[in-house]
């Protein structure tokens, strides 16, 4: 397994305002903290190709967030991180070679 570091927003490959949706996009290998939700946001079609930290992180204080489609593989820890409040929607999503799906 390879050296997983410890990673912040700034180092985030897409930070999304509240509302955003990201669609059709492919993450690759070594491309920071994934994708960081500062509120409510629509991820459709999203994959990463090799997880670092954690794929997506949402930071919401109400409302819901949805995944649609996508997918990711390698994640050692887990795919989605949830802090906050709300609920987050996921739909249609593969993983492979992953710890937890969310937390």
């Amino acid at each position: 397994m390879g050296l997983r570091l410890k990673r912040s927003e700034k180092d985030a490959s897409f930070i999304l305002a509240d509302g955003a949706t990201l669609s059709n996009v492919i993450i690759g290998k070594s491309s920071g903290d994934g994708v960081h939700c500062k509120g409510k946001c629509t991820l459709n079609n999203v994959w990463w190709v090799d997880v670092c930290e954690d794929a997506a992180t949402f930071k919401m204080t109400s409302g819901t967030s949805t995944v649609n489609g996508g997918g990711a593989f390698k994640a050692a820890d887990k795919v989605f991180q949830f802090n906050g409040r709300g609920t987050l929607n996921i739909n249609d999503f593969y993983v492979n070679d992953y710890g937890k799906l969310t937390r």
